[in-house]
């Protein structure tokens, strides 16, 4: 993907943006796979293929592990397919992020597809945008769950069986004021697929509710957590811990050419604190994430820091031994996670506009820092509107009349019709832009076209 590449989230209803052409994301993917293979590039003293086999293996056999305990489907064995990730937060995300998954799922005939739960964000609260017709035409926002500061998904308990209850029938008292009723339907459904829910946390509580609410989706889930928690994570922490300063200014370094080029940078910079570099993790302690930060020890020895808590001392030469931080409860921070995700699982990331729009962060630091090409990423968006106005008037993929509700004087506008939750919207109208995004055929490397 080129550096100067800049991608805008579609407008209007129906509009979908990808890049490359969706029936292109397989050969992509082995492309990517094809380039890493060959790369001879070492993490923790492990060439990179080696120890993405072992990333991979430990991540298909924990999202089995998950799929058994929730009862959600399981991605399956590790084989010769490729492997595709898609993920964001475990939240009740809009269909423009749904649609991600949705397509992904559609190739789990040729490619082993992982959908990874970020459970490891931190929300500041966990709630809902819905419209509302009580007199006028208005939204509201009814909240599930407001969350301490640092408290991210894994740590926030599931919602008792009368707080979902009575979340859902706030929803539902808003909804039954509108004039179409194929929203409440589509909630009905959703509120149906969630009943009786056993999960221990809240980010796969509502992971669960998704997954029953899809109904026929095979891909499987993972919550970066339990990715986190793993040998081949500490193992990829060590690395960069070895050479912290170097991935400091890599990183910096790419950030400024952001500013340079008058955008935005995505990410904080790692900048010195008295004397302690800021890592790309977060250490879990009671519940908060809390920044790592390393320090030097006495002779070759690294000083790992949590506020002003010491918390281990490793070596930084010598064998690597992942046993010296299991103690630590590690997350990655969003830089890390891109990182560990493209080059140690995914054959191909499907991402939306905001990865799009920093995929040139991630690509500097895999080329300068790990000293690999950078395998390219799938670009996703799109927009779909619920059918608010009247019924005869249109539908959720209609352009809506500014004669029929006054938009421009109204809360709802073009933009605001993004922010509802999946749940508001029946998966089959979802499929239609699916098949309209994937054209006539997939094509497969090694086959001839489908």
């Amino acid at each position: 993907m080129s550096d100067n590449a800049e991608f805008r989230v579609p407008e209007h209803a129906g509009e979908w943006l990808c890049v490359p052409s969706a029936n292109r994301f397989l050969e992509l993917a082995a492309e990517n796979a094809a380039r890493l293979k060959d790369s001879r590039a070492h993490i923790a003293g492990l060439p990179l293929a080696e120890f993405r086999a072992a990333v991979r293996r430990t991540a298909l056999s924990e999202a089995d592990t998950y799929g058994t305990e929730l009862g959600i489907p399981r991605p399956g064995a590790a084989d010769d397919r490729p492997l595709i990730c898609v993920g964001t937060q475990p939240e009740l995300f809009h269909p423009g992020i749904w649609v991600k998954h949705l397509l992904a799922d559609r190739l789990c005939a040729h490619a082993v597809v992982l959908d990874f739960s970020v459970d490891s964000d931190a929300p500041q609260d966990v709630a809902v945008v819905v419209p509302t017709m009580a007199g006028q035409h208005s939204k509201v926002r009814v909240r599930l769950v407001h969350a301490h500061r640092n408290q991210p998904y894994e740590a926030i308990p599931r919602p008792s069986d009368e707080k979902w209850t009575e979340f859902l029938d706030q929803v539902h008292r808003h909804l039954s004021n509108l004039p179409d009723g194929t929203i409440q339907e589509s909630f009905s459904k959703f509120v149906r697929a969630s009943a009786g829910i056993a999960a221990p946390d809240l980010g796969s509580f509502l992971v669960s509710a998704r997954r029953r609410y899809e109904e026929t989706t095979r891909y499987g889930t993972l919550p970066v957590s339990r990715l986190a928690n793993s040998r081949e994570f500490r193992l990829f922490t060590l690395h960069i811990l070895a050479y912290a300063e170097t991935f400091a200014t890599t990183y910096n370094s790419s950030l400024d050419a952001c500013m340079a080029a008058r955008r935005r940078p995505p990410f904080a910079r790692l900048a010195l604190e008295g004397g302690r570099l800021p890592l790309p993790f977060w250490l879990m302690m009671n519940g908060r994430r809390l920044t790592l930060m390393a320090e030097q020890g006495a002779g070759e020895t690294v000083r790992l820091w949590a506020e002003d808590r010491l918390v281990a001392t490793v070596r930084r030469t010598g064998p690597v031994d992942p046993d010296d931080i299991a103690h630590l409860i590690l997350r990655p921070k969003a830089i890390a996670f891109d990182v560990f995700r493209r080059l140690c699982v995914a054959d191909l990331h499907i991402g939306g506009v905001g990865e799009a729009n920093y995929d040139w962060v991630t690509t500097r630091v895999l080329s300068d820092f790990f000293n690999v090409p950078p395998p390219r990423i799938g670009i996703l968006s799109a927009t779909f509107h619920l059918p608010l106005n009247r019924p005869e008037q249109g539908s959720w993929r209609s352009p809506y009349p500014r004669r029929e509700h006054h938009l421009a004087d109204a809360t709802f506008n073009a933009m605001d019709y993004r922010g509802f939750p999946f749940c508001f919207f029946a998966r089959w109208d979802i499929e239609q832009v699916v098949e309209e995004i994937m054209g006539s055929s997939v094509v497969v490397p090694g086959h001839a076209t489908e």
